[in-house]
């Protein structure tokens, strides 16, 4: 008699991920074990059996489908299942006992794992050709990365992809969810990186952000086709050429140069709105702005609406201008200041006996050498 070492090594076959294909199965086994090796989302094995009283034993996270003549069973989870029932046993058995079939029967069993996740990747062939969000210039980009795919479904998984052909496998898998995952992403991406109002130069700087928007898109796609189930996903590289980067860089710097400048304009003239109630502060800062800063003068006034006791005049058309040392406004050709006296204009001196227009300050004049 066998020692129990024995029988265990004859009646137990195990079967993990490296089992995959066909099996040569001994006649005397009783159990065919799947080993949890967690190593695969799915592999497919098929021999023959002659012991009537085999049983396939599943244990957790694993699950089978077992196809026999044709014909396959329910999702097979955590369990003992016999091979075959007792109506399928034949009366004359090989070797003169019951125990074996008179013909060995050939079984397909596959084995899949939900829990496993397979680490696979996608990227865009072709640049994807849009617009910047901000300034509008065209731009081309390509994006690269990758994804984790598990088992959501095991009944849709299996009819929809692996079914009754015995040589599917994960390259088979990949060669059909890879162009679908890199289509949702050419056609998701935009309207994410949009949506998040980013413009194009600072979208690598948001590659998390965008991923997880890009992940149920992804996952939904895959579960409704497949069964299968996105946990992760990653944008590795969105990649911008330089000149497009470039020209990007330009656009917003001058924006950010009109908008700093709007702002001092803005700022200046709330504090001359502040000063508003101190008449002669508020038009001493005025004045003092136009010497230093015509153009920025022009852009306060704006802001403040042109009031009626500012209103700028064009240059060419000035009739009047303003008191160096109080800054009242005076005519034009005035000589002195009529609020504060200050003299505006140098004063013409003539020889008091010839008339003639004095250019120097001594004591005689230089035209007729009278004494002044």
């Amino acid at each position: 008699m066998k020692n129990e070492e024995e029988m265990k090594a004859v009646d137990t076959f195990e079967l993990n991920s490296k089992s995959n294909g066909k099996i040569d199965l001994p006649s005397r086994i009783l159990k065919i074990r799947i080993e949890n090796d967690n190593d695969s989302m799915f592999f497919r094995v098929y021999g023959d059996v002659a012991s009537a009283d085999a049983k396939i034993v599943i244990s957790d996270p694993n699950v089978a489908i077992l196809i026999k003549d044709g014909v396959r069973s329910p999702i097979l989870s955590n369990g003992a299942y016999p091979l075959y029932e007792e109506k399928e046993k034949h009366k004359k058995c090989l070797f003169g006992s019951k125990k074996y079939l008179k013909e060995k029967k050939t079984i397909d069993l596959i084995v899949y794992n939900p829990t496993y996740a397979y680490h696979a990747y996608w990227g865009l062939s072709e640049p994807i050709r849009t617009r910047d969000t901000e300034t509008h210039l065209p731009v081309s980009f390509r994006s690269i990365g990758y994804y984790d795919i598990k088992i959501s479904n095991v009944e849709k998984f299996h009819s929809s992809l692996v079914g009754s052909n015995r040589s599917f496998n994960m390259d088979n898998l990949l060669d059909r969810i890879t162009p679908i995952v890199s289509q949702v992403v050419r056609n998701e991406i935009v309207n994410v990186i949009n949506g998040l109002h980013l413009n194009y130069i600072d979208v690598t700087n948001h590659a998390l952000e965008i991923a997880e928007k890009i992940q149920p898109l992804v996952s939904e796609t895959l579960n409704e086709q497949y069964g299968l189930f996105v946990p992760i996903f990653i944008i590795d590289k969105l990649n911008i050429p330089d000149e497009e980067r470039n020209a990007i860089e330009q656009v917003l710097h001058e924006e950010r140069e009109k908008y700093n400048f709007k702002k001092d304009t803005k700022e200046i003239a709330d504090e001359i709105e502040r000063l508003d109630d101190k008449e002669w502060e508020r038009e001493k800062y005025l004045i003092n702005l136009r010497r230093e800063d015509y153009e920025k003068y022009l852009e306060v006034i704006k802001v403040l609406g042109y009031p009626k006791h500012q209103k700028e005049e064009p240059k060419t058309t000035k009739s009047s201008s303003y008191c160096p040392k109080c800054g009242n406004e005076v005519e034009k050709d005035s000589v002195y200041c009529p609020k504060c006296g200050e003299q505006l204009k140098a004063i013409e001196k003539k020889c008091p006996h010839c008339g003639k227009v004095l250019t120097s300050k001594g004591k005689f004049c230089p035209s007729c050498g009278k004494e002044i």
